[in-house]
């Protein structure tokens, strides 16, 4: 006779249904996962789809405002020679159509966020600036993102092409900008700061040491100069049609090491700062460098 406390072994159809019941419920847990999972996808390809909507509507929207504001400057009635001395061939190419070009597409930029850091850095490096002026402002990216950082600051400009001069004063009427060349721009008044950024190399070499001597005597503390890099004097063959036509020694683009020429045409200057930027280099992309001098203190 058998135990009858003795379990009776399982029967391999047994084994089966339990192995069936244990699936089961791993394929509902695993459908679970897979439902929350899903969820999830869908959630973040929304989320990515209302990101890549919303870069779309904004890059819109600034093509739009850049071809309004184009358009609503051609409308204005201006002549492209402006009211600005014609001083050079460079001049007259920044002041005509292709200058008008140039401005339309920077009202694209988003300066708050290109600008403003970079000018955040520079009021940490200079003392008690109240007034600023930079010589080839176009539309004024630069002096906007300084009114950001120093609000109390008096700002002025001066540009050649009379339609960033007109789109700046009509958005900025608090600013101080000049229609001229920098060749031909004179004034008695001094700024605490004067600066240009990507504008001396669109200056031919002849007329650096006019452009120098004039920012010295612009300035009353501060100099800084911000403009692509090349250890030895070269030009670009950039431009287009304009650098194809344009007469011997007439080209539009030149790099070298501004800051040092500046410094050895005025070496009572002395260096607050300089790097490079971007701080690593390719070859693929222009190297720039920012230079900031302070002005030796005049004598009581």
């Amino acid at each position: 006779m058998e135990n009858p406390t003795t379990p009776v072994p399982a029967t391999p159809v047994k084994d089966h249904e339990i192995r069936l019941r244990q699936l089961e419920k791993e394929i509902v847990v695993y459908k679970s996962n897979l439902s929350k999972i899903i969820a999830r996808l869908d959630k973040e390809a929304l989320t990515q789809k209302k990101v890549i909507a919303g870069l779309k509507k904004e890059n819109m929207r600034l093509k739009s405002r850049a071809d309004a504001t184009y358009s609503m400057l051609k409308l204005a009635g201006l002549s492209p020679a402006g009211e600005a001395s014609l001083e050079s061939a460079q001049d007259k190419l920044w002041q005509g159509e292709f200058g008008v070009d140039y401005v339309a597409r920077h009202f694209a930029e988003p300066w708050e966020k290109s600008r403003i850091p970079f000018w955040k850095d520079m009021a940490s490096r200079v003392e008690d600036v109240k007034s600023v002026l930079e010589l080839g402002c176009n539309i004024g990216a630069n002096l906007k993102a300084i009114q950001v950082v120093m609000p109390d600051a008096k700002i002025g400009g001066v540009e050649i092409n009379p339609f960033a001069v007109k789109a700046l004063k009509a958005e900025k009427p608090e600013f101080a900008i000049h229609e001229s060349s920098i060749l031909a721009y004179e004034s008695r008044t001094q700024s605490d700061l004067v600066f240009t950024r990507g504008v001396l190399i669109h200056i031919a070499p002849a007329n650096l040491p006019t452009v120098f001597d004039k920012m010295y005597k612009l300035s009353k503390k501060y100099i800084l100069v911000y403009e692509n890099f090349s250890p030895e004097p070269k030009t670009i063959a950039t431009y287009g049609k304009a650098s194809k036509d344009a007469e011997a020694g007439n080209d539009f683009a030149f790099y070298r090491d501004f800051a040092s020429d500046l410094h050895k045409q005025h070496p009572d200057l002395e260096i607050v700062a300089t790097n490079f930027r971007p701080e690593e280099w390719t070859e693929k992309s222009p190297l720039l460098r920012w230079t900031l001098f302070s002005k030796p203190k005049k004598r009581k």
